[in-house]
């Protein structure tokens, strides 16, 4: 079972990372005097190559209570003063995360060189801190996917939800899963949700622990995506925060917001218009995907923006 971490938990870690982050760092500066006072660009350019391999490798050897910081990528580019071909100016240092790894980040900033040495360690260690909890963030949403999902499979859903760090409501969506986004904050509280509780035998407890599970497989059995859009699920509210009137249409076009009549290169585009079903008018939203070799297929079929439930409409050979 995947360990959770509370906010408590990774404020303990992000201090004691803090800390031994420091003691490194200014032990390095106390025993390496460095001055870029009158020296050529490339002997600052050798001076910026030590001192930051020097903190790379100090924030990997850097361990509290088990946990290791994040692995990192760190680049810099010495750029020149204006029309003096032997002046260093400035640093521009990139720190991003783990090619490896799928929580992207990348953060780059200019420094003067003559601030390099003290702005380099505030940077890199802000870039340690925030890399950390993105792992701690992703760490809580894939144990409570794996928990959401098992629920829907047991219920014979046919159909999930899930989560993803994401600054829109609906992080993505097809006719198998919809993904709400969250932010970090809010993935830290998921080890206080009912249905994150370990059982323990204590009646009362897992009763609710059950009820809690029973209400999420009666909310999406038999329904379509857009309608888990809407469901009004408390898991789902908790964790995005929001409680809104808006259309899932509307919330789904948030994400994908572009229209896929003038979707020119591959991606996802949307279909919103008025069709006739069985002699009736019914406005219909659906989401097309246009693959880089310019095939087209369905990524959300269409639906009646009025009752979120899927229509019969092709709408492939209708575009």
């Amino acid at each position: 079972m995947i360990t959770l971490f509370s906010k408590e938990k990774a404020n303990e870690i992000i201090i004691g990372f803090g800390d031994a982050i420091d003691k490194s760092f200014d032990l390095y500066r106390k025993n390496n005097h460095i001055d870029f006072t009158g020296k050529t660009f490339n002997e600052v350019l050798e001076l910026v190559q030590s001192v930051t391999t020097s903190y790379k490798n100090l924030i990997s050897s850097i361990m509290y209570n088990g946990y290791f910081i994040p692995k990192c990528i760190i680049n810099f580019e010495v750029t020149h003063k204006d029309n003096e071909e032997d002046v260093a100016d400035s640093v521009i240092l990139t720190i991003r995360k783990s090619l490896k790894s799928k929580m992207k980040l990348v953060q780059k900033v200019k420094i003067s060189i003559e601030d390099y040495v003290d702005k380099s360690a505030f940077e890199i260690k802000k870039a340690c801190f925030y890399m950390t909890l993105l792992d701690m963030a992703d760490n809580n949403i894939t144990a409570l996917n794996e928990t959401v999902g098992n629920i829907c499979d047991e219920a014979g859903a046919g159909v999930s939800f899930g989560f993803a760090l994401s600054n829109n409501y609906i992080a993505d969506i097809d006719d198998n899963t919809v993904i709400f986004g969250i932010s970090i904050e809010k993935a830290l509280d998921i080890s206080t949700l009912t249905i994150m509780k370990i059982v323990d035998d204590d009646f009362f407890r897992d009763y609710i622990i059950e009820e809690e599970k029973k209400k999420i497989a009666s909310a999406v059995k038999g329904k379509t995506t857009p309608q888990i859009v809407k469901a009004k699920l408390d898991i789902i509210e908790t964790m995005t925060g929001i409680q809104t009137k808006t259309w899932a249409y509307n919330l789904i076009k948030d994400k994908y917001y572009t229209c896929f009549d003038i979707l020119n290169e591959s991606g996802v585009g949307y279909i919103y218009k008025k069709v006739n079903i069985n002699g009736t008018e019914v406005d219909i939203f659906a989401l097309l995907e246009k693959s880089a070799d310019g095939i087209v297929s369905v990524k959300l079929s269409p639906f009646n923006v009025k009752t979120n439930l899927n229509v019969d409409y092709d709408i492939l050979n209708n575009l």
